[in-house]
């Protein structure tokens, strides 16, 4: 990790600097989001910081930390903060290992275990009072904005989406045109391996939760199962993750979410 320039420091707001002050400060380049993200490390404390354009998915993780924190494991928020360009998210770091650890890829069996206890907590949340609406009518606006935007670029597909449609916008009138019917309940909404924290076979904690929301069921399993067979390099475990889960396997729906996540 590269460490943090004084002029980056001080560019933060305010509010931000007073709470890592005489932190050690060093930039994440783990993972593939968009947002920048720091590892702020003290003598007794650990918080990530993580900056994010203000059309980003930041203030949404922000909201759905604040939904969830009497309902599931998620970071403690320390500090929110934006400014004319960025918002700003500090936490707390999470206890556990990351899924995609060395632990649980040796341990398949245990890793399922973890990842579908999480499923099946996440999706078990009273949605009542939720307005946190991830669901399809959402997405797809969001999918054209991204295209409009020209956010969306092909060269990161699957090969197999690059065979089917030519265009995102192709793929997006797809979308449309064969739209499933919704079970709605609470989603990740990027749920990987990466994003989930386990000890043993307890979860411990969910993470960049930006794209958490109101969605079908399959938003997260789909996901999921195509982050199972991204690291374990197999499709041996898909079924063992639907018999933990109780459901069949809906290749309809499966299809459709991985398609549409290759619109963000």
């Amino acid at each position: 990790m590269d460490k943090l320039t004084q002029m980056e420091y001080n560019n933060f707001p305010h509010k931000i600097r007073e709470k890592i002050k005489n932190f050690e400060i060093k930039k994440n380049s783990i993972g593939k989001s968009t947002a920048n993200i720091y590892q702020c490390i003290s003598f007794n404390e650990n918080y990530y910081l993580k900056i994010d354009s203000k059309n980003g998915e930041l203030y949404n993780e922000y909201l759905s930390i604040n939904w969830l924190s009497d309902k599931a494991p998620v970071p403690d928020i320390i500090e929110w903060d934006s400014d004319c360009e960025n918002d700003y998210l500090l936490t707390s770091k999470i206890n556990g290992l990351m899924l995609c650890d060395d632990y649980y890829l040796t341990n398949p069996n245990l890793a399922i275990s973890v990842l579908s206890k999480g499923l099946k907590l996440l999706h078990s949340i009273d949605i009542n009072n939720c307005k946190i609406k991830n669901n399809l009518d959402n997405k797809l606006l969001l999918a054209k904005t991204n295209i409009e935007k020209k956010l969306v670029d092909i060269n990161d597909w699957e090969e197999e989406t690059k065979k089917l449609f030519s265009s995102p916008d192709l793929l997006l009138e797809y979308l449309y045109d064969t739209k499933p019917e919704e079970d709605l309940v609470f989603t990740h909404g990027d749920y990987c391996l990466p994003n989930i924290f386990g000890l043993g076979d307890e979860v411990t904690g969910f993470i960049d939760l930006g794209r958490a929301g109101i969605s079908d069921k399959w938003q997260d399993i789909a996901l999921c199962i195509r982050s199972l067979r991204y690291n374990f390099n197999s499709n041996e475990y898909d079924n063992l993750l639907l018999g933990e889960l109780g459901i069949e396997k809906d290749i309809n729906k499966f299809n459709y979410y991985i398609l549409l996540d290759e619109l963000f």
